[in-house]
C-alpha cells in the first residue's frame, strides 16, 4: 500500500489528541473522584487502538510509535502547565527540544 505522509502524520496528530483528552480525563478523575471522567479516558483510549491499526497499514511501528510519543510528550506537558498548574522546568524544556529534533530527523526524507 501506497504510504500517504501527510495522511499518517494527520492520524498520529489526532491520536495525539485523543490520548491528551484521556490523560486530562484520568487527572480530573483523580482530582474529582468522578466516573465520568474515567469513562470518557476509556473511550478515548479505545478511539487510539483503533486509530492504530489503520496507521500500521501504510506505516512502521517504530516511527508511529517515534512519534506519538514524542508529540504526547509535548502536548501533556503543555496542558500540564496550563490547566492543572503543573510546572514545567528547565530539564523538561530541554527535552522537548531534542523532541523536536528527533521528530524532525525521523520525518526529514517525507517532509
Amino acid at each position: 500500500m501506497k504510504k500517504d505522509y501527510k495522511e499518517i502524520f494527520y492520524l498520529i496528530i489526532m491520536i495525539v489528541a485523543f490520548e491528551t483528552v484521556a490523560l486530562s480525563s484520568i487527572k480530573l478523575y483523580n482530582i474529582t473522584q468522578s466516573t465520568y471522567f474515567l469513562i470518557l479516558s476509556m473511550i478515548f483510549y479505545t478511539f487510539i487502538c483503533i486509530s492504530l491499526s489503520v496507521i500500521f497499514k501504510y506505516e512502521t511501528i517504530g516511527v508511529t510509535v517515534a512519534i506519538w510519543s514524542a508529540l504526547s510528550v509535548i502536548l501533556s506537558l503543555i496542558i500540564s502547565k496550563y490547566f492543572f498548574n503543573e510546572q514545567i522546568n528547565m530539564y523538561e524544556l530541554i527535552g522537548i527540544l531534542f523532541v523536536i529534533v528527533g521528530i524532525f530527523i525521523i520525518y526529514y526524507e517525507h517532509l
